[in-house]
């Protein structure tokens, strides 16, 4: 019997993707999204964008810190 790796689902014979986009890449496509589509007149756009802007720079300053502790780029 020939073990399968894991990345290998049950009847597939290729592997899955390993590509991943960071969770800070998925932010900033938000945010370009939010920003392209523009907003409503009748919407006060400061607060998703600071909100949307401001989780952006925080899951940057995450990512950065994780790979200072495990120490690869």
């Amino acid at each position: 019997m020939v073990n399968k790796p894991q990345a290998l689902e049950a009847g597939k014979d290729e592997p899955l993707p390993t590509n991943r986009i960071a969770p800070s890449e998925e932010m900033r496509q938000c945010l370009e999204q939010f920003l392209a589509a523009g907003i409503e007149q009748d919407e006060a756009p400061t607060s998703p964008l600071l909100r949307l802007a401001a989780r952006v720079v925080l899951q940057e300053t995450l990512e950065a810190e994780q790979r200072d502790v495990v120490g690869c780029e």
